[in-house]
Protein backbone atom coordinates (compact mmCIF):
# COMPACT_ATOMS: atom_id res chain seq x y z
CA UNK A 1 0.00 0.00 0.00
CA UNK A 2 3.05 1.97 0.83
CA UNK A 3 3.86 1.67 -2.78
CA UNK A 4 0.84 2.31 -4.00
CA UNK A 5 0.45 6.22 -2.25
CA UNK A 6 3.64 6.89 -2.62
CA UNK A 7 3.65 6.32 -6.19
CA UNK A 8 0.07 8.66 -7.17
CA UNK A 9 2.22 11.62 -5.07
CA UNK A 10 5.36 11.11 -7.09
CA UNK A 11 3.15 11.43 -10.44
CA UNK A 12 0.65 14.14 -9.34
CA UNK A 13 3.06 17.14 -8.64
CA UNK A 14 6.24 16.41 -10.81
CA UNK A 15 4.87 17.60 -14.00
CA UNK A 16 8.28 18.88 -16.02
CA UNK A 17 8.90 15.10 -16.72
CA UNK A 18 7.13 13.41 -18.90
CA UNK A 19 5.55 10.09 -17.11
CA UNK A 20 5.88 6.58 -18.49
CA UNK A 21 2.08 5.53 -18.32
CA UNK A 22 1.18 1.93 -17.05
CA UNK A 23 -1.82 -0.04 -16.69
CA UNK A 24 -3.04 -3.02 -14.37
CA UNK A 25 -1.88 -1.16 -10.98
CA UNK A 26 -2.40 -3.16 -8.00
CA UNK A 27 -0.87 -0.58 -5.39
CA UNK A 28 -2.41 0.54 -2.05
CA UNK A 29 -1.74 3.45 0.21
CA UNK A 30 -2.07 3.55 3.95
CA UNK A 31 -2.12 5.79 6.05
CA UNK A 32 -1.40 6.39 9.77
CA UNK A 33 -2.69 9.89 11.37
CA UNK A 34 -2.44 9.89 14.78
CA UNK A 35 -1.56 12.05 17.99
CA UNK A 36 0.21 10.62 21.20
CA UNK A 37 -1.49 10.50 24.69
CA UNK A 38 0.43 9.21 27.73
CA UNK A 39 3.09 7.48 25.55
CA UNK A 40 0.25 5.85 23.77
CA UNK A 41 -0.51 6.96 19.74
CA UNK A 42 -4.09 7.57 19.39
CA UNK A 43 -6.00 7.33 16.37
CA UNK A 44 -7.17 10.91 14.49
CA UNK A 45 -10.07 11.97 12.16
CA UNK A 46 -8.00 13.85 9.44
CA UNK A 47 -9.27 14.88 5.76
CA UNK A 48 -6.68 13.75 3.24
CA UNK A 49 -7.01 15.09 -0.22
CA UNK A 50 -5.77 13.69 -3.70
CA UNK A 51 -5.15 15.60 -6.65
CA UNK A 52 -4.43 14.64 -10.05
CA UNK A 53 -2.27 16.38 -13.06
CA UNK A 54 -4.33 17.19 -15.86
CA UNK A 55 -2.19 17.46 -19.07
CA UNK A 56 -4.07 19.54 -20.87
CA UNK A 57 -4.84 22.05 -18.49
CA UNK A 58 -1.65 21.71 -16.53
CA UNK A 59 -3.38 22.31 -13.18
CA UNK A 60 -4.29 20.25 -10.51
CA UNK A 61 -7.74 18.77 -10.40
CA UNK A 62 -9.02 17.24 -7.30
CA UNK A 63 -10.51 14.09 -7.74
CA UNK A 64 -10.74 12.68 -4.23
CA UNK A 65 -11.48 13.38 -0.84
CA UNK A 66 -11.63 11.33 2.47
CA UNK A 67 -11.37 11.35 6.43
CA UNK A 68 -9.20 8.87 8.15
CA UNK A 69 -10.63 6.53 11.12
CA UNK A 70 -10.57 6.70 14.54
CA UNK A 71 -9.64 3.46 14.97
CA UNK A 72 -6.09 1.46 14.23
CA UNK A 73 -6.02 -1.69 12.20
CA UNK A 74 -2.88 -4.02 11.66
CA UNK A 75 -1.10 -4.93 8.37
CA UNK A 76 1.99 -6.85 8.93
CA UNK A 77 4.01 -4.25 10.57
CA UNK A 78 1.81 -1.30 9.75
CA UNK A 79 -0.68 0.64 11.71
CA UNK A 80 -2.83 2.04 10.23
CA UNK A 81 -6.33 4.30 10.40
CA UNK A 82 -7.01 4.40 6.69
CA UNK A 83 -6.16 3.13 3.42
CA UNK A 84 -7.08 3.67 -0.43
CA UNK A 85 -7.60 0.57 -2.74
CA UNK A 86 -5.91 0.99 -5.75
CA UNK A 87 -7.87 -0.98 -8.98
CA UNK A 88 -9.32 -3.67 -7.51
CA UNK A 89 -8.54 -4.43 -3.92
CA UNK A 90 -11.27 -3.56 -1.08
CA UNK A 91 -9.01 -2.26 1.48
CA UNK A 92 -9.88 -1.98 5.45
CA UNK A 93 -10.89 0.94 5.90
CA UNK A 94 -10.71 2.63 2.68
CA UNK A 95 -10.71 6.82 3.34
CA UNK A 96 -12.19 7.88 -0.57
CA UNK A 97 -12.97 5.15 -3.29
CA UNK A 98 -11.22 3.56 -5.62
CA UNK A 99 -8.24 5.06 -7.44
CA UNK A 100 -7.16 4.39 -11.22
CA UNK A 101 -3.43 3.99 -10.84
CA UNK A 102 -2.47 6.47 -14.20
CA UNK A 103 -0.84 9.56 -13.85
CA UNK A 104 0.90 12.08 -11.54
CA UNK A 105 -0.49 12.57 -8.06
CA UNK A 106 -0.47 14.68 -5.17
CA UNK A 107 -1.65 13.42 -1.77
CA UNK A 108 -2.62 16.51 0.59
CA UNK A 109 -2.47 16.47 4.08
CA UNK A 110 -3.74 20.60 5.81
CA UNK A 111 -1.56 23.20 3.81
CA UNK A 112 1.20 20.21 3.08
CA UNK A 113 2.01 17.72 0.48
CA UNK A 114 3.56 14.53 -1.14
CA UNK A 115 4.53 14.62 -4.86
CA UNK A 116 4.38 11.21 -6.61
CA UNK A 117 6.15 11.33 -10.01
CA UNK A 118 5.93 8.27 -12.47
CA UNK A 119 9.23 7.35 -13.64
CA UNK A 120 9.31 3.54 -14.59
CA UNK A 121 7.21 1.41 -15.26
CA UNK A 122 6.29 -0.47 -12.59
CA UNK A 123 2.69 -1.75 -11.14
CA UNK A 124 2.37 -3.21 -7.77
CA UNK A 125 3.45 -2.50 -4.65
CA UNK A 126 2.40 -0.69 -1.36
CA UNK A 127 3.12 3.10 -0.28
CA UNK A 128 2.71 3.75 3.78
CA UNK A 129 2.24 7.69 5.12
CA UNK A 130 1.97 8.93 8.34
CA UNK A 131 1.47 11.74 10.51
CA UNK A 132 1.55 13.09 14.18
CA UNK A 133 -1.04 15.68 13.90
CA UNK A 134 0.11 17.26 17.51
CA UNK A 135 3.86 17.93 16.21
CA UNK A 136 2.92 17.73 12.35
CA UNK A 137 5.12 15.29 11.76
CA UNK A 138 4.97 14.27 8.23
CA UNK A 139 7.00 11.73 6.32
CA UNK A 140 5.84 8.16 4.01
CA UNK A 141 7.54 5.40 6.02
CA UNK A 142 7.81 3.38 2.99
CA UNK A 143 7.61 3.48 -1.11
CA UNK A 144 7.83 -0.06 -2.71
CA UNK A 145 10.21 0.40 -5.84
CA UNK A 146 8.13 -1.48 -7.83
CA UNK A 147 5.83 1.01 -7.90
CA UNK A 148 7.52 3.14 -10.78
CA UNK A 149 7.22 6.34 -8.24
CA UNK A 150 9.42 8.87 -6.65
CA UNK A 151 8.49 10.77 -4.18
CA UNK A 152 9.06 14.38 -3.16
CA UNK A 153 7.77 15.93 0.37
CA UNK A 154 6.27 16.64 2.26
CA UNK A 155 5.75 20.08 0.34
CA UNK A 156 4.45 23.39 1.22
CA UNK A 157 2.26 24.98 -1.29
CA UNK A 158 4.23 27.39 -3.39
CA UNK A 159 1.28 29.18 -5.72
CA UNK A 160 2.29 31.55 -8.67
CA UNK A 161 -0.90 33.90 -10.40
CA UNK A 162 -0.67 34.37 -14.26
CA UNK A 163 -3.04 36.69 -15.05
CA UNK A 164 -4.20 36.63 -18.58
CA UNK A 165 -5.81 39.76 -20.47
CA UNK A 166 -7.42 40.31 -23.53
CA UNK A 167 -7.01 44.08 -25.17
CA UNK A 168 -9.64 44.10 -28.19
CA UNK A 169 -9.07 47.60 -29.21
CA UNK A 170 -10.76 51.05 -28.93
CA UNK A 171 -13.84 49.40 -27.30
CA UNK A 172 -11.43 46.91 -24.64
CA UNK A 173 -13.25 48.58 -22.00
CA UNK A 174 -16.44 46.13 -22.49
CA UNK A 175 -15.39 43.94 -24.86
CA UNK A 176 -14.35 40.00 -23.68
CA UNK A 177 -13.31 36.86 -25.66
CA UNK A 178 -11.26 34.50 -25.13
CA UNK A 179 -7.59 33.17 -24.77
CA UNK A 180 -5.84 29.65 -24.74
CA UNK A 181 -4.30 28.02 -21.78
CA UNK A 182 -2.20 25.45 -21.72
CA UNK A 183 -4.63 23.58 -24.55
CA UNK A 184 -8.17 25.04 -22.89
CA UNK A 185 -10.24 27.87 -24.23
CA UNK A 186 -10.81 30.13 -21.19
CA UNK A 187 -13.82 32.58 -22.18
CA UNK A 188 -15.00 36.10 -20.85
CA UNK A 189 -11.51 37.18 -20.88
CA UNK A 190 -11.26 41.28 -21.34
CA UNK A 191 -8.96 44.00 -20.22
CA UNK A 192 -9.46 43.36 -16.89
CA UNK A 193 -8.18 39.99 -17.39
CA UNK A 194 -8.61 36.40 -15.70
CA UNK A 195 -6.21 35.10 -12.88
CA UNK A 196 -5.08 31.67 -12.88
CA UNK A 197 -2.92 30.49 -9.67
CA UNK A 198 -0.39 27.49 -10.78
CA UNK A 199 1.81 25.46 -8.33
CA UNK A 200 5.76 25.81 -8.71
CA UNK A 201 5.32 21.72 -9.98
CA UNK A 202 3.37 22.54 -12.32
CA UNK A 203 5.30 24.59 -14.89
CA UNK A 204 6.24 25.60 -17.79
CA UNK A 205 2.60 26.91 -18.82
CA UNK A 206 1.35 27.81 -21.96
CA UNK A 207 -0.90 31.07 -23.19
CA UNK A 208 -1.86 31.35 -27.04
CA UNK A 209 -3.76 34.47 -27.96
CA UNK A 210 -6.81 33.27 -30.51
CA UNK A 211 -7.11 35.22 -33.53
CA UNK A 212 -9.63 36.68 -35.62
CA UNK A 213 -12.04 36.66 -32.54
CA UNK A 214 -15.50 38.04 -33.70
CA UNK A 215 -16.76 40.18 -30.70
CA UNK A 216 -20.19 42.94 -31.21
CA UNK A 217 -20.07 42.51 -34.63
CA UNK A 218 -16.14 43.36 -35.38
CA UNK A 219 -13.21 41.03 -36.28
CA UNK A 220 -10.35 41.29 -33.66
CA UNK A 221 -7.28 40.46 -35.34
CA UNK A 222 -4.42 39.91 -33.08
CA UNK A 223 -1.23 42.42 -33.43
CA UNK A 224 0.91 41.31 -30.90
CA UNK A 225 1.36 40.32 -27.19
CA UNK A 226 2.80 43.55 -24.89
CA UNK A 227 6.17 44.09 -24.58
CA UNK A 228 6.42 43.24 -28.10
CA UNK A 229 6.24 39.46 -28.13
CA UNK A 230 4.93 38.54 -31.44
CA UNK A 231 3.62 35.04 -31.48
CA UNK A 232 0.42 33.69 -30.77
CA UNK A 233 2.33 31.38 -28.15
CA UNK A 234 3.56 32.21 -24.83
CA UNK A 235 5.62 30.02 -22.62
CA UNK A 236 6.29 30.53 -19.05
CA UNK A 237 9.29 28.09 -18.14
CA UNK A 238 10.21 29.45 -15.15
CA UNK A 239 7.50 29.73 -11.71
CA UNK A 240 6.99 32.89 -11.25
CA UNK A 241 3.86 35.30 -11.24
CA UNK A 242 2.89 36.74 -14.82
CA UNK A 243 0.85 39.86 -15.88
CA UNK A 244 0.24 39.38 -19.96
CA UNK A 245 -1.75 40.86 -22.08
CA UNK A 246 -2.76 39.53 -25.63
CA UNK A 247 -3.59 43.39 -28.16
CA UNK A 248 -5.85 43.09 -30.95
CA UNK A 249 -6.89 45.60 -33.45
CA UNK A 250 -10.37 45.91 -34.21
CA UNK A 251 -11.31 45.68 -37.61
CA UNK A 252 -13.45 47.61 -39.56
CA UNK A 253 -15.54 47.30 -42.89
CA UNK A 254 -15.08 49.57 -45.41
CA UNK A 255 -17.01 50.31 -48.65
CA UNK A 256 -14.71 52.33 -51.00
CA UNK A 257 -15.68 52.80 -55.30
CA UNK A 258 -14.85 54.87 -57.81
CA UNK A 259 -17.52 56.55 -60.71
CA UNK A 260 -15.21 54.44 -63.26
CA UNK A 261 -14.13 50.54 -63.58
CA UNK A 262 -10.71 50.04 -63.27
CA UNK A 263 -9.30 53.31 -61.32
CA UNK A 264 -7.05 52.78 -58.07
CA UNK A 265 -7.33 54.98 -54.79
CA UNK A 266 -4.09 55.44 -52.70
CA UNK A 267 -4.40 53.99 -48.95
CA UNK A 268 -1.36 55.36 -46.73
CA UNK A 269 0.72 55.36 -49.99
CA UNK A 270 -0.45 51.89 -50.83
CA UNK A 271 -2.28 51.85 -54.30
CA UNK A 272 -5.23 50.01 -53.66
CA UNK A 273 -6.84 48.90 -57.06
CA UNK A 274 -10.69 48.62 -57.85
CA UNK A 275 -11.05 44.78 -57.97
CA UNK A 276 -9.86 44.80 -54.63
CA UNK A 277 -12.07 47.46 -52.97
CA UNK A 278 -14.13 45.29 -51.11
CA UNK A 279 -10.92 43.54 -48.94
CA UNK A 280 -9.92 47.14 -48.14
CA UNK A 281 -10.08 46.94 -44.22
CA UNK A 282 -9.42 49.31 -41.95
CA UNK A 283 -8.36 49.07 -37.67
CA UNK A 284 -8.80 51.58 -34.95
CA UNK A 285 -5.15 50.77 -33.76
CA UNK A 286 -4.15 52.82 -36.77
CA UNK A 287 -4.32 56.37 -36.04
CA UNK A 288 -4.57 58.07 -39.38
CA UNK A 289 -5.62 57.03 -42.81
CA UNK A 290 -4.89 59.23 -45.59
CA UNK A 291 -7.17 58.20 -48.69
CA UNK A 292 -6.01 59.70 -52.02
CA UNK A 293 -7.96 59.58 -55.34
CA UNK A 294 -5.20 60.64 -58.18
CA UNK A 295 -5.88 61.78 -61.85
CA UNK A 296 -5.19 58.99 -63.65
CA UNK A 297 -5.18 56.93 -67.13
CA UNK A 298 -7.35 54.04 -67.27
CA UNK A 299 -7.82 52.60 -70.88
CA UNK A 300 -7.65 54.70 -73.35
CA UNK A 301 -8.96 58.29 -71.22
CA UNK A 302 -8.17 60.28 -68.74
CA UNK A 303 -9.53 60.75 -65.77
CA UNK A 304 -9.70 63.88 -63.10
CA UNK A 305 -10.86 63.82 -59.91
CA UNK A 306 -13.74 65.81 -59.20
CA UNK A 307 -15.24 65.34 -55.38
CA UNK A 308 -15.41 62.36 -52.78
CA UNK A 309 -19.21 61.45 -51.86
CA UNK A 310 -20.05 60.06 -48.64
CA UNK A 311 -23.09 57.94 -49.07
CA UNK A 312 -24.50 59.67 -52.42
CA UNK A 313 -23.85 63.67 -50.54
CA UNK A 314 -21.06 65.67 -51.18
CA UNK A 315 -17.97 65.29 -48.93
CA UNK A 316 -14.94 67.19 -50.03
CA UNK A 317 -13.66 68.02 -53.14
CA UNK A 318 -9.77 67.76 -52.11
CA UNK A 319 -8.14 64.77 -53.70
CA UNK A 320 -7.10 63.64 -50.30
CA UNK A 321 -9.16 62.97 -47.38
CA UNK A 322 -8.07 61.99 -43.59
CA UNK A 323 -9.93 59.22 -41.44
CA UNK A 324 -8.92 59.34 -38.43
CA UNK A 325 -9.35 57.76 -35.01
CA UNK A 326 -11.81 55.36 -36.43
CA UNK A 327 -14.08 53.03 -33.76
CA UNK A 328 -16.85 51.54 -35.85
CA UNK A 329 -17.47 50.43 -39.82
CA UNK A 330 -17.00 53.13 -42.43
CA UNK A 331 -20.00 54.81 -44.62
CA UNK A 332 -19.62 54.26 -48.05
CA UNK A 333 -17.41 56.93 -49.43
CA UNK A 334 -17.03 57.21 -53.70
CA UNK A 335 -14.57 59.16 -55.45
CA UNK A 336 -16.01 60.77 -58.46
CA UNK A 337 -14.42 61.72 -61.74
CA UNK A 338 -14.76 63.59 -64.72
CA UNK A 339 -13.01 62.17 -67.98
CA UNK A 340 -11.96 62.85 -71.29
CA UNK A 341 -10.12 60.99 -74.29
CA UNK A 342 -6.29 60.25 -73.31
CA UNK A 343 -3.82 60.75 -75.66
CA UNK A 344 -3.30 57.18 -76.81
CA UNK A 345 -2.36 57.06 -79.91
CA UNK A 346 -1.03 59.91 -81.76
CA UNK A 347 2.69 58.92 -82.17
CA UNK A 348 2.30 61.71 -84.78
CA UNK A 349 5.20 61.22 -87.39
CA UNK A 350 5.66 63.01 -91.01
CA UNK A 351 6.41 62.03 -95.15
CA UNK A 352 9.55 62.48 -95.79
CA UNK A 353 9.52 63.64 -99.28
CA UNK A 354 11.03 67.11 -99.45
CA UNK A 355 8.95 69.83 -101.68
CA UNK A 356 5.78 67.74 -101.41
CA UNK A 357 2.75 68.53 -98.77
CA UNK A 358 3.39 67.51 -95.17
CA UNK A 359 1.93 64.30 -94.26
CA UNK A 360 0.64 63.55 -90.98
CA UNK A 361 0.91 60.18 -89.76
CA UNK A 362 -0.49 58.74 -86.42
CA UNK A 363 -1.88 56.09 -84.37
CA UNK A 364 -5.29 55.15 -83.18
CA UNK A 365 -6.93 55.55 -80.30
CA UNK A 366 -9.17 52.51 -80.07
CA UNK A 367 -12.06 54.91 -78.61
CA UNK A 368 -11.88 57.89 -80.29
CA UNK A 369 -15.16 58.92 -82.84
CA UNK A 370 -12.85 61.29 -85.17
CA UNK A 371 -9.92 63.04 -85.47
CA UNK A 372 -9.49 67.09 -86.14
CA UNK A 373 -6.12 67.90 -87.21
CA UNK A 374 -4.98 71.10 -86.07
CA UNK A 375 -2.11 73.63 -87.43
CA UNK A 376 0.00 76.33 -85.95
CA UNK A 377 3.47 77.75 -87.05
CA UNK A 378 5.79 80.60 -85.69
CA UNK A 379 5.43 84.04 -86.76
CA UNK A 380 8.46 86.60 -85.90
CA UNK A 381 8.74 84.00 -82.81
CA UNK A 382 5.28 83.93 -81.71
CA UNK A 383 2.98 80.98 -82.39
CA UNK A 384 -0.20 81.72 -84.72
CA UNK A 385 -3.61 81.15 -83.33
CA UNK A 386 -4.30 76.71 -83.87
CA UNK A 387 -6.06 76.56 -87.51
CA UNK A 388 -8.53 73.15 -87.32
CA UNK A 389 -7.41 72.21 -91.19
CA UNK A 390 -8.95 68.83 -91.69
CA UNK A 391 -11.76 66.03 -89.28
CA UNK A 392 -10.75 62.31 -90.33
CA UNK A 393 -12.79 59.09 -89.25
CA UNK A 394 -11.32 56.45 -86.64
CA UNK A 395 -9.35 53.76 -88.55
CA UNK A 396 -7.98 56.81 -91.16
CA UNK A 397 -4.17 57.37 -90.06
CA UNK A 398 -2.68 59.87 -92.18
CA UNK A 399 -3.90 63.52 -93.48
CA UNK A 400 -1.95 65.73 -96.18
CA UNK A 401 -2.08 68.84 -95.69
CA UNK A 402 -1.93 70.61 -99.26
CA UNK A 403 -1.20 74.42 -97.36
CA UNK A 404 2.48 73.49 -96.87
CA UNK A 405 5.09 71.60 -98.14
CA UNK A 406 7.65 69.61 -96.60
CA UNK A 407 11.36 71.04 -96.38
CA UNK A 408 14.64 69.70 -94.95
CA UNK A 409 15.00 70.36 -90.84
CA UNK A 410 15.38 73.67 -89.30
CA UNK A 411 15.00 75.14 -93.33
CA UNK A 412 11.54 76.84 -94.02
CA UNK A 413 9.06 78.06 -90.59
CA UNK A 414 8.39 76.38 -87.80
CA UNK A 415 5.12 74.61 -88.27
CA UNK A 416 3.37 72.32 -85.83
CA UNK A 417 0.15 69.81 -86.28
CA UNK A 418 -1.85 68.16 -83.26
CA UNK A 419 -3.81 65.42 -84.37
CA UNK A 420 -6.54 65.72 -81.77
CA UNK A 421 -8.66 62.93 -80.79
CA UNK A 422 -12.67 63.15 -80.11
CA UNK A 423 -15.02 61.41 -78.08
CA UNK A 424 -18.74 61.72 -78.95
CA UNK A 425 -19.69 59.87 -75.65
CA UNK A 426 -18.93 62.61 -73.56
CA UNK A 427 -17.63 65.59 -76.34
CA UNK A 428 -14.40 65.23 -74.80
CA UNK A 429 -11.15 65.91 -76.93
CA UNK A 430 -7.73 64.62 -76.62
CA UNK A 431 -5.55 67.06 -74.75
CA UNK A 432 -3.37 69.28 -76.99
CA UNK A 433 -0.23 67.71 -78.55
CA UNK A 434 1.92 69.36 -80.84
CA UNK A 435 4.56 67.57 -83.25
CA UNK A 436 7.27 70.14 -84.84
CA UNK A 437 8.29 69.94 -88.58
CA UNK A 438 10.11 73.11 -90.67
CA UNK A 439 8.08 73.60 -94.21
CA UNK A 440 6.64 76.95 -96.37
CA UNK A 441 3.61 77.85 -96.02
CA UNK A 442 1.60 78.51 -99.17
CA UNK A 443 0.39 81.75 -100.31
CA UNK A 444 -2.77 83.16 -98.56
CA UNK A 445 -5.81 82.14 -100.49
CA UNK A 446 -4.85 79.30 -102.23
CA UNK A 447 -6.59 75.84 -101.21
CA UNK A 448 -7.47 73.04 -102.60
CA UNK A 449 -10.72 71.80 -104.21
CA UNK A 450 -12.64 68.41 -103.86
CA UNK A 451 -12.84 67.52 -107.62
CA UNK A 452 -10.22 65.18 -109.04
CA UNK A 453 -8.43 66.51 -111.37
CA UNK A 454 -7.85 64.09 -115.32
CA UNK A 455 -6.17 67.18 -117.66
CA UNK A 456 -4.05 70.49 -116.97
CA UNK A 457 -6.31 73.40 -117.35
CA UNK A 458 -6.36 77.02 -115.84
CA UNK A 459 -9.08 79.60 -115.82
CA UNK A 460 -9.84 82.24 -113.92
CA UNK A 461 -13.17 84.02 -112.42
CA UNK A 462 -14.68 86.92 -112.18
CA UNK A 463 -13.29 88.74 -115.80
CA UNK A 464 -13.15 91.12 -116.12
CA UNK A 465 -12.63 91.68 -111.87
CA UNK A 466 -12.05 94.75 -109.51
CA UNK A 467 -9.74 94.53 -107.50
CA UNK A 468 -9.31 90.21 -107.16
CA UNK A 469 -9.78 87.46 -109.55
CA UNK A 470 -9.70 83.51 -108.77
CA UNK A 471 -7.76 81.59 -110.90
CA UNK A 472 -8.61 77.87 -110.81
CA UNK A 473 -6.34 75.24 -112.11
CA UNK A 474 -5.56 71.31 -112.50
CA UNK A 475 -3.26 68.88 -112.20
CA UNK A 476 -3.79 65.36 -113.07
CA UNK A 477 -0.02 64.62 -112.38
CA UNK A 478 2.11 65.60 -108.93
CA UNK A 479 4.73 67.76 -110.45
CA UNK A 480 6.79 71.23 -110.31
CA UNK A 481 4.94 73.88 -111.44
CA UNK A 482 5.14 77.73 -112.08
CA UNK A 483 2.18 80.35 -112.32
CA UNK A 484 2.93 84.07 -112.76
CA UNK A 485 1.35 86.90 -114.55
CA UNK A 486 2.59 89.48 -116.56
CA UNK A 487 1.48 92.87 -117.97
CA UNK A 488 1.01 93.30 -121.64
CA UNK A 489 4.83 94.18 -122.55
CA UNK A 490 5.96 91.23 -120.56
CA UNK A 491 6.87 92.21 -117.64
CA UNK A 492 6.08 90.06 -114.77
CA UNK A 493 4.22 91.61 -111.88
CA UNK A 494 3.71 88.68 -109.90
CA UNK A 495 4.49 84.91 -109.10
CA UNK A 496 1.92 82.91 -107.81
CA UNK A 497 3.05 79.70 -107.69
CA UNK A 498 7.05 78.08 -107.99
CA UNK A 499 6.97 74.64 -106.18
CA UNK A 500 5.97 70.92 -106.78
CA UNK A 501 2.71 69.89 -105.67
CA UNK A 502 0.62 66.51 -106.12
CA UNK A 503 -2.04 65.99 -108.11
CA UNK A 504 -5.95 67.62 -107.86
CA UNK A 505 -7.61 70.46 -108.46
CA UNK A 506 -6.88 74.36 -106.97
CA UNK A 507 -7.53 77.91 -106.71
CA UNK A 508 -5.60 80.56 -105.46
CA UNK A 509 -6.95 84.05 -105.03
CA UNK A 510 -4.85 86.94 -106.98
CA UNK A 511 -4.80 90.23 -105.71
CA UNK A 512 -4.57 93.38 -108.08
CA UNK A 513 -5.04 96.21 -105.85
CA UNK A 514 -1.19 97.81 -106.50
CA UNK A 515 -1.81 97.44 -110.13
CA UNK A 516 -3.73 99.61 -113.03
CA UNK A 517 -6.08 99.54 -115.07
CA UNK A 518 -5.92 97.18 -118.23
CA UNK A 519 -5.18 93.50 -119.27
CA UNK A 520 -2.53 91.49 -117.84
CA UNK A 521 -1.48 87.63 -118.88
CA UNK A 522 -1.38 84.46 -117.04
CA UNK A 523 0.65 81.83 -117.36
CA UNK A 524 0.76 77.79 -116.15
CA UNK A 525 4.03 75.87 -116.81
CA UNK A 526 5.16 72.57 -115.59
CA UNK A 527 7.48 70.40 -117.31
CA UNK A 528 4.65 68.53 -119.59
CA UNK A 529 2.11 71.66 -119.68
CA UNK A 530 2.08 75.61 -120.37
CA UNK A 531 -0.78 77.54 -121.08
CA UNK A 532 -1.50 81.13 -120.85
CA UNK A 533 -4.88 83.08 -120.67
CA UNK A 534 -6.06 86.72 -120.53
CA UNK A 535 -7.53 88.78 -117.81
CA UNK A 536 -8.90 92.34 -117.63
CA UNK A 537 -8.53 94.79 -113.77
CA UNK A 538 -10.96 97.41 -114.23
CA UNK A 539 -10.97 99.78 -111.93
Amino acid sequence: MKKLLYSFVCSFLLLIINPIKTNGFTWELAFKVYHVTNGTEVADSYLIRVFQLNEITRNFDEIRTGWTSTNFSQDGQYKMNGTADINGYDELDPVFSQLTGDGDFLILFGERYFLLEHQTGGNYGDIYFTLNTETLDLSYEYCNANTGYVISGPLNFSPYNITLKNDFGSDSATAAGSIQFNGEVINNVGINGVTLTRDYHTFPHTATAINNQVIDGYKRVWRRWDNDFTTLERTFVNPNNYNIKAIFAKELNTNFNMSFNGGYISINGVQKYQSSFTTIKFYDDVLTYTIYAPNQYNGNFYYTFSQWKKDGSYYSNSSTIELTNLTSHLDNYTAEYTYTLSNLGEAVSFGTTIGAPIVINWNDNPSATNYQIWRRNKNNGVWTTPVHIGTVSVGVHTFTDIDCILKAWKDGIEIEYDVRGYYSGNGSYQDPYWSKVYGEMFKIGERKLNEIAVKYSIENYPNPFNPETIIRYTLPEAIQLEIKVYDMIGREVAELINRFQMDGSYEIRFDGSNLPSGVFVYTIKTSKYFASKKMMLIK
